[in-house]
């Protein structure tokens, strides 16, 4: 399939091209930073923000809510959502 986009160059603010679903960590972080967060099934979400040490809680979340955030971390504590990295 043809790309007509293919020589963009890929913002932050652009279009994700790649997703990715997420397993939430105490530990470790994300393979890749992500443009976003899409929450695929309500519930609640502790992320941790790039330039972050420290997790935030943002409460119950209902499904189909983007979160524009460029998360290192998704907490296994503090998250019930299912959760998609858009990159």
């Amino acid at each position: 399939m043809a790309d007509p986009f293919a020589s963009f160059g890929d913002a932050p603010i652009a279009p994700a091209r790649h997703l990715a679903a997420v397993t939430p960590s105490d530990e470790d972080d994300l393979a890749a930073i992500p443009k976003a967060l899409w929450i695929a099934a309500a519930g609640t979400l502790s992320v941790m923000a790039v330039g972050d040490d420290a997790a935030v809680a943002l409460g119950e979340l209902p499904a189909g809510t983007l979160v524009p955030v460029r998360a290192r971390r998704v907490m296994a504590t503090g998250t019930t959502a299912t959760v998609v990295a858009l990159g």
